[in-house]
């Protein structure tokens, strides 16, 4: 009896597990730095089972169908304290239950809690600011500069202490960039124009009315507009997953876009030229300029045509965007 008792007090003991060297937690929000971190995945971890971490939108779903993926119930967003308390929270119990042997993140709001636990894990960590940051470290890289358990990565040349560099995500996929086959189901029909702003929470209403000015109204228009305002007599999507915003990119004949990295990457993928237009912060359309600031990095490459301001958006930039692509529209 006093072993078969306390047998069964040693079974309600925590059991300390081996940490999992070969497994991997890659976090960061939806959208484009999750597209950043699913190639970056591609690329690093051949080999290394990989769970998720990762805010529940349709594109993220889409993505990340068939993956080990734990979703936030509440996404958190830049500056959201009070969300980033509740992600630490989230992220230790994980990492003490998972026993990972890395932990990796591409940036926004995500990043910090996890590094944070990490530490507290004993969780190898390694942070890799976003291809879009051109000239400078995003505010959860200027945080997480400050931690140096962190093993530190920009994949531009920052040249900043303590950072490596890795080849960039959105650099090998533009080098890819080859224009498709034009098809000939298309032959002597309108263009057809998919207009894509992501899944940010701030809205690009400029973009919109300035499509809706420019665009012909016998072209096809499709439009995913997140939280702006939808286009007048467009075929509008808040949302859409991530294999529909490239199906409708595989039809489209030319797509315009706020100059993000993730619409970037698949652009060049599927081989559709893209007409690229930044936020702007002054206009409450994102919370810094990164992607002003991305403009000159990618204005020469080909299928890109990268626009200082949404008033350059004319119907004679889509045209040569047409043209670039084999589509001679009168």
């Amino acid at each position: 009896m006093g072993e078969q008792a306390r047998g069964s007090a040693d079974s309600r003991r925590p059991r300390l597990r081996w940490r999992h060297d070969d497994q991997a937690v890659v976090v960061c929000d939806s959208g484009g730095h999750l597209l950043e971190a699913w190639e970056l995945a591609d690329q690093r971890f051949d080999g290394r089972s990989v769970r998720w971490r990762t805010s529940d939108t349709d594109m993220a779903r889409s993505l990340l169908a068939g993956r080990q993926v734990r979703f936030s119930r509440r996404r958190v967003r830049s500056r959201d304290v009070a969300g980033a308390m509740g992600e630490f929270m989230v992220a230790f119990m994980l990492l003490a239950r998972w026993r990972v042997g890395l932990v990796l993140s591409t940036g926004s709001a995500y990043a910090f809690p996890w590094m944070l636990a990490a530490l507290l894990t004993h969780t190898k960590a390694i942070y890799v600011e976003s291809a879009a940051r051109n000239t400078g470290l995003s505010s959860s890289g200027r945080l997480i500069a400050k931690m140096p358990w962190v093993r530190k990565v920009t994949q531009a040349p920052l040249q900043l202490e303590g950072w490596e560099q890795w080849p960039s995500v959105l650099d090998t996929a533009l080098d890819s960039w080859e224009p498709r086959t034009p098809d000939p189901a298309r032959a002597g029909r309108p263009p057809r124009v998919f207009v894509t702003v992501g899944t940010f929470g701030y809205p690009f209403d400029r973009l919109m009315r300035r499509v809706r000015e420019v665009v012909p109204a016998d072209w096809e228009l499709v439009v995913q507009h997140g939280v702006s305002q939808p286009v007048p007599g467009a075929e509008n999507h808040r949302t859409l997953e991530y294999e529909a915003v490239r199906r409708e990119m595989e039809t489209a004949s030319v797509v315009i876009s706020h100059l993000g990295v993730g619409t970037l990457v698949t652009a060049a993928r599927v081989g559709v030229p893209i007409v690229a237009v930044p936020r702007c912060r002054s206009f409450g359309e994102v919370v810094d300029d990164h992607q002003a600031e991305l403009v000159d990095r990618v204005i020469d490459r080909p299928g890109v045509t990268a626009l200082a301001d949404v008033d350059q958006l004319t119907i004679d930039v889509l045209r040569a965007a047409l043209a670039s692509a084999g589509e001679i529209v009168g």
